[in-house]
């Protein structure tokens, strides 16, 4: 494929799954009213998808050409695609009140509302390179393919544990105190890879940061768009 094509599919596909990702994380979280902690529990099969997913392609890729990826997904894309049409919110959303433009609005100007949305922003940011950069920059720095397979790993499997057990410690502490573990997690986090990267102990301790960097932040957050967002106002978060 032309690379301005390449360039243009990847725009159209991020364009839309990043509106899909939300209004399916409303739907989840309509069926759990008022026990937002228990999201964690249900996200951790994504994880779990995610790993098992990289390390079947990883051994089909070392046996086919790259330019196969686009076909080896296209059959969970569309089976992603028919079960959508399965999905519905829980049934309390449909007694809920309908939700107005002013109720919207009303939302929206909270000063910590938009604070949240700087906040998630500002990290979706700082992951985005790590996702898209982080094999190639392991590369760089002289680690084997086994090794880039295992950091990965470590990180996974630290997420997976972490969102198994996260639900009592949501209730516990607040989803500001997580979120603010989380983000001195990630500045240690991206230090210590930025700083240390050939050291192996150090960034195997840097991928054990995934714990709060990423999994108590994201599970948190979940909790505050909740509270924020209430009933059938969540799809406007």
């Amino acid at each position: 494929m032309h690379r301005g094509g390449l360039i243009a599919s990847l725009i159209a596909f991020a364009f839309f799954a990043n509106a899909i990702g939300p209004q399916f994380e409303a739907i989840v979280l309509s069926h759990m009213p008022g026990r937002s902690e228990r999201y964690a529990r249900l996200r951790v099969w994504g994880s779990i998808g995610f790993i098992a997913i990289a390390l079947l392609y990883g051994l089909l890729l070392d046996h086919l050409d790259a330019r196969w990826l686009p076909a080896l997904m296209l059959p969970w894309m569309a089976l992603v695609c028919l079960l959508s049409f399965s999905l519905d919110y829980g049934p309390g959303h449909h007694h809920a009140p309908a939700v107005s433009m002013q109720d919207v609005r009303a939302a929206l100007r909270r000063r910590e509302v938009w604070g949240f949305f700087v906040l998630m922003l500002l990290m979706q940011m700082a992951f985005s390179p790590y996702h898209m950069l982080y094999s190639l920059y392991l590369r760089e720095h002289g680690y084997s393919s086994g090794a880039i397979g295992g950091l990965w790993a470590v990180g996974v499997g630290i997420e997976i544990a972490t969102f198994f057990a996260i639900a009592p410690i949501l209730l516990r502490y607040a989803p500001r105190t997580l979120m603010l573990a989380g983000l001195a997690a990630g500045t240690l986090r991206w230090l210590a890879m930025a700083l240390l990267p050939g050291i192996g102990w150090v960034m195997v301790l840097a991928q054990l940061l995934h714990a709060l960097s990423f999994a108590a932040f994201y599970a948190a957050a979940m909790r505050l768009l909740a509270r924020y967002f209430p009933g059938r106002l969540m799809g406007y978060g």
